[in-house]
Order: C-alpha cells, then structure tokens, then sequence
C-alpha cells in the first residue's frame, strides 16, 4: 500500500485534529487504519468526487457490516482533508457534524489558515500539559521497546 506524500499529510492532519480534540485511542487507531485502508484503494488515482466514492463503496463492500458505519464517519471526515478544503473542515467541525470535537460550536478556524501543512504546523505546536506529556513520553517508550 503506497499513498502518495500529499496524500499522508492529509492523514496526519486528519489524525491530529481528533487527536487535538480528545478522540479516545481507539477511535484515532481506528480511524487511522480505515484511512490507510482507503488511501490503498485510492493508489494510482487522482482523488476527486467519483474517484472517491468509488474507493468508499470498495471499503464498504470489503468490511463486516458492525465496521460499516464507523468506516463512513471516517470517509466523510477525511475526505476534506483529502482534497485540503480547510474551509470544509471548519464548517464540520462548527456544526457539530465532526465526532473530533465535543464542543464544536465555538469553534474558528483561524481564517489565516490555507494549507495542510499549515494546519499541521498548528497542531503540532499544541502544548502538552506535564501529564499528558509524561504518558506520551510512556507511549514512545513502549513502541520503541
């Protein structure tokens, strides 16, 4: 499975938003895999509408129905950052419509704001609390065990 560099800062923008915005684990891991599972069905393609919808319906039809819904979330989720409609992001996540946020309705995306790489760059720079940054550096230390 191969996805081009575009195609990755994408997923990792739309992984550090739910991140950001307090996703358990699990649902980041699993959105994370079905993204990736996406992006496969996508390799070699342009991505725009029809291409898209056609790489959901095969995610879709290659799941056990229980994944379906969540699989469907996440596609319409990702799909923004996909295409890098930072101004959809923002209106999914001010209307509620995104799982990431649990209070989305006094959210701005600051407006300066045009590129994937920006917003990664802002997400990134968000300061860990000393807690959070010591179980992160627990994380690490495990994977790297």
């Amino acid at each position: 499975m191969t996805a081009d560099a575009k195609q990755l800062d994408a997923l990792k923008a739309y992984l550090l938003l739910l991140k950001n915005n307090g996703s358990k684990r699990a649902i980041i891991s699993q959105s994370e895999h079905l993204s990736r599972q996406l992006l496969s069905k996508l390799t070699g393609q342009s991505v725009n509408q029809a291409t898209y919808r056609l790489a959901v319906n095969a995610l879709l039809d290659s799941l056990p129905d229980h994944y379906r819904n969540n699989a469907l979330c996440v596609a319409r989720e990702f799909y923004p950052f996909l295409i890098s409609d930072i101004k959809s992001v923002a209106t999914m996540m001010g209307s509620g419509n995104y799982r990431g946020a649990p209070d989305s309705s006094g959210f701005k995306l600051d407006e300066n704001i045009r590129t994937i790489d920006e917003l990664i760059n802002i997400a990134n720079s968000t300061t860990l609390t000393h807690h959070e940054f010591a179980l992160h550096t627990q994380y690490l230390t495990c994977l790297n065990a």
